[in-house]
């Protein structure tokens, strides 16, 4: 679990992260849900973001953490495509809400480098904490290695 300010954070115009637990921040009309097999079992987080947002939600342990963060973004651009606002939450709100917003930053409208993508989040959402994993998964897709055929 993070220490530090897990808040619901706006990293761009448009898309802010937190934690399950959040409510969703208005103008939000769009929610990304990240769901671990702990996460699944906490009836109260999704329950309360349903409603009125177009939901998405991405099983995290159900395919290849690459294939998981493209969809993730692809669901973001889509929304912001439409005029949405995008709150991403995650159990803890520090490893993939996030690592889905440092890569839509980067392969998204923003159009960031990498190290600018890490720095704007890490400067605007200090709790960041992405796995080895998720990290990993995010070089590939940014230099094009990902193999998502899994």
């Amino acid at each position: 679990m993070c220490i530090r300010d897990r808040r619901p954070h706006k990293v761009c115009e448009g898309v802010t992260i937190g934690m399950l637990s959040h409510a969703v921040p208005n103008p939000a009309t769009h929610v990304l849900l990240c769901l671990d097999d702990q996460a699944s079992q906490m009836p109260t987080s999704r329950e309360s973001m349903m409603g009125s947002h177009v939901t998405h939600t991405i099983h995290l342990s159900s395919c290849e953490t690459a294939v998981l963060l493209r969809e993730a973004v692809d669901f973001v651009c889509e929304a912001k495509r439409v005029g949405g606002e995008v709150f991403i939450a995650c159990r803890d709100g520090c490893a993939w809400s996030p690592a889905i917003a440092l890569l839509y930053l980067v392969q998204g409208s923003e159009q960031m480098s990498l190290f600018e993508a890490y720095n704007s989040v890490r400067w605007s959402f200090m709790a960041m904490r992405p796995q080895a994993h998720l990290m990993e998964a995010i070089f590939s897709l940014v230099l094009g290695t990902s193999d998502s055929s899994h």
